[in-house]
């Protein structure tokens, strides 16, 4: 547990103190202190990650969900000795390459912002190197479609464009979608001043452009998160709103072998947060939620597994078991990063558990 304080014998203002220690449950009392100090980065407060066996980890947040840095504590639970203490910060990934035989990810890690790149050799094998990305090549598929956040137009022969804008939803929708968000307001219904509605992230499988969308959620603005398609034909859109993804707006999406895997994110007043990655089968519209709560920033395949880059490294889904493993890079025993490779357990939210077969949503709702 991370317990924070002040001395109140003092006049203030009170100098902070912060503490990580380990509780032997049965008995609730300390087993091991790992530290005692004065507070972090002024003005952040700690946040604990669930511990390893021997690790355990602070990360530091401000107003609006900010992150500063990182301490990564050291132990030994039977002999009760303490470790090394490391301060860093989360590697943090920005670009992504990917030309089928090698995989890279490069972003900010470290106290000075210095740059890292993660990449994947042989059989899963993970180097930290400084290996430059090669640029993607540029789109040209001639589709003939423009996207836009507010809608997407198709282009005639003749360029000629026909516009279709995004559905927006109704208030009576959100207030049926999102009972749980009420504001202060002096309308009758007390719902959001501005519902909002925009295209995120999208992929086209030649009839169809499956996107999910965005929308601020904060300072009187709202909006319903939704999985959307648009027929390039009868320039039609089919908007999805199902409950797994109602709260929430999209940061990443890739359509493989027929499924929507979508990086799931709230945008409200501060900083942008990751909630999960959800998986929508396009054909029969069964879902899964998977335990990647980091943001999502681009999803790529290599083998039999999909890879996701987040505000904190690497994650990856074995295609074969659907096992979510989490590819981190952090100080070392030496303090310089290293790769360590660990298995993410399923929570009850996250989704179905071993054995377990996928549900079908029954309760989405279908606007045309």
């Amino acid at each position: 547990m991370v317990v924070t304080a002040a001395d109140e014998s003092v006049p203030p203002p009170f100098d902070p103190y912060f503490g990580v220690f380990i509780v032997y449950g049965k008995t609730n009392q300390t087993y091991m202190v790992l530290e005692i100090s004065s507070m972090g980065p002024r003005g952040f407060g700690p946040k604990l990650e669930s511990p390893t066996k021997n690790n355990v980890y602070v990360h530091w947040y401000g107003d609006y969900g900010m992150y500063s840095l990182s301490h990564k504590y050291e132990y030994d639970l039977v002999s009760r000795t303490r470790g090394t203490k490391s301060e860093y910060k989360k590697f943090q990934v920005k670009r992504t390459a990917n030309d089928g035989e090698r995989l890279a990810f490069s972003g900010p890690y470290g106290t000075s912002d210095e740059n890292l790149s993660l990449h994947r050799v042989g059989t899963g094998q993970w180097v930290i190197g400084s290996v430059d990305h090669p640029e993607p090549a540029p789109g040209s598929d001639g589709r003939q479609l423009e996207v836009s956040a507010k809608g997407i137009a198709v282009v005639d022969r003749k360029g000629r464009k026909q516009f279709s804008p995004v559905p927006i939803p109704s208030r009576e929708l959100y207030k049926k979608l999102r009972p749980e968000v009420r504001v202060i307001s002096y309308a009758a219904d007390s719902l959001p001043g501005s519902i909002e509605n925009e295209i995120g992230p999208y992929a086209f499988d030649g009839e169809r452009v499956w996107f999910a969308n965005t929308f601020y959620d904060g300072e009187g603005m709202s909006g319903v998160g939704a999985i959307g398609s648009f027929d390039v034909t009868t320039r039609k859109y089919e908007m999805r709103y199902l409950p797994e993804i109602a709260r929430w707006s999209a940061s990443a999406l890739r359509l493989e072998s027929g499924n929507l895997w979508i990086g799931i994110m709230r945008r409200p007043e501060g900083a942008e947060y990751g909630t999960g990655v959800l998986r929508f089968d396009t054909k029969t519209g069964a879902t899964r939620t998977f335990p990647i709560k980091d943001y999502v920033v681009s999803i790529e395949r290599l083998g039999d597994a999909l890879y996701f880059g987040t505000s904190h490294s690497v994650y990856a889904i074995d295609l074969a078991t659907d096992a979510v493993s989490h590819i981190r890079v952090e100080p070392g025993r030496s303090g310089k990063p290293e790769v360590f490779n660990r298995q993410v357990l399923e929570t009850p939210e996250s989704g179905p558990r071993a054995g377990a077969s996928e549900q079908r949503s029954t309760t989405s709702t279908r606007l045309h």
